[in-house]
């Protein structure tokens, strides 16, 4: 009885540490690319006014102006800030952010979250030339995909505002996204499971010996 009532007790205690196992870290990136866009005109090749910036570490910014209407695509580590206002002399505006990025797994999954939808987000596996992941994403929820410890884990997503904004319009918003790689949930119940219960073995024998 009194067995049970303690593997009962380890089991609640792996359930209790749980959360607290699970520790998302900083992606170990060996490369990464920023890069942003801001267009006023009637298309992407044949603007009025354009500007592009981008670098391996942010911040990056870019700002296109035509007769008072303003497009600004700005882009840090963890933010996405997009502004335009067109009035009826400039037909067009767009803004564009992305990220590239490298890294040699060193857990067992990769987490992505944004406040805003992605038009795309693709993670790949570069020593495995294989396709994680490539789609849409709505930004509702965090995504966790699991990646092989030791390969090159390739990202890549993109954030367009879509809603080109014709002649009289604007908008103004910044979205918040964020990369880390944390354990796999499985492994660490495990671990936590398993250490508890040597510990109870350990604890047992001593109490015999007594």
């Amino acid at each position: 009885m009194r067995f049970k009532l303690l593997i009962s007790l380890i089991f609640m205690l792996a359930l209790i540490l749980f959360p607290l196992s699970i520790k998302a870290a900083p992606v170990p990136w060996d490369s990464t690319t920023y890069s942003v866009s801001a267009i006023i005109g009637e298309h992407f090749i044949d603007a009025y006014d354009s500007d592009v910036d981008s670098g391996s570490a942010p911040p990056v910014s870019a700002f296109a102006s035509y007769f008072g209407s303003p497009a600004l695509s700005e882009m840090t580590e963890s933010t996405i800030h997009m502004a335009c206002s067109v009035w009826i002399g400039a037909p067009r505006c767009q803004t564009i952010a992305s990220f590239t990025g490298n890294f040699i797994a060193n857990d067992s999954l990769f987490a992505f979250s944004s406040s805003g939808y992605m038009n795309n987000l693709m993670v790949e596996n570069v020593t495995a030339s294989t396709t994680l992941f490539d789609q849409f994403y709505s930004g509702s929820d965090t995504l966790f995909i699991p990646i092989q410890i030791g390969d090159e884990i390739s990202v890549s997503f993109t954030r367009d505002t879509g809603e080109h904004i014709y002649h009289e319009g604007s908008f103004d918003f910044t979205d918040t996204y964020s990369m880390s790689v944390v354990p796999e949930p499985i492994s660490s119940t495990l671990f936590i499971v398993g250490g508890a219960t040597l510990g109870f073995r350990r604890f047992r024998k001593k109490l015999r010996k007594q």
